[in-house]
């Protein structure tokens, strides 16, 4: 009797083997795309939180933005996707962010000049759905504007990978809370 394996033995080995790394490429690429969602769901998550940070201590007499009178942010669109954290500055330097009347000198909306961070996100993650352009957080009872609107309900902002499938939210209510899900 011969010792070793005969052919059949060896193509079978070999077909379990090539299915069994199939498998496993397969889940390392999906397990990529979603680690790559909840990077960019934190990301997200932080820049919001950033703002509104800035927008309390400015109101708490901290010298965050010496001449801002609110903090936002603005979502260029991508590819790749790409989040602006910036300051509203007042129309003028010397009335200040408020006028006579109590009135707002800013727009609660982006303008150029007014960026203080851009932060930009994996190319693989998009934006679904409509999605406001400008968020601010005013204060100092922390309003929340949506395209220098007030905000009357919670805005999502709903995270998904190109290739489809994978999705995760961040929530942002009228007050200012900021929820990931």
């Amino acid at each position: 009797m011969k010792k070793g394996f005969t052919l059949i033995e060896m193509l079978v080995t070999i077909g379990i083997t090539i299915m069994m790394a199939g498998v496993l490429l397969a889940y390392n690429r999906s397990s990529e795309r979603q680690l790559a969602l909840s990077v960019s769901q934190a990301r997200l998550v932080g820049v919001l939180t950033r703002a509104k940070a800035h927008t309390l201590e400015k109101f708490a007499g901290a010298n965050g933005g010496a001449n801002a009178c609110a903090f936002g942010v603005h979502f260029a669109p991508g590819p790749p996707l790409s989040v602006v954290l910036f300051q509203n500055l007042p129309a003028n330097a010397d009335e200040g962010c408020y006028g006579p009347d109590g009135t707002p000198t800013y727009g609660r909306t982006y303008a150029d000049g007014e960026g203080v961070e851009t932060v930009e996100f994996d190319r693989r993650i998009i934006i679904i759905d409509s999605t406001p352009l400008d968020l601010v957080f005013d204060g100092p009872y922390l309003s929340v504007y949506v395209d220098g609107s007030p905000a009357s309900v919670q805005v999502t902002y709903n995270l998904e990978t190109v290739e489809g499938g994978d999705a995760l939210s961040v929530t942002v209510g009228p007050g200012g809370e900021i929820t990931a899900r």
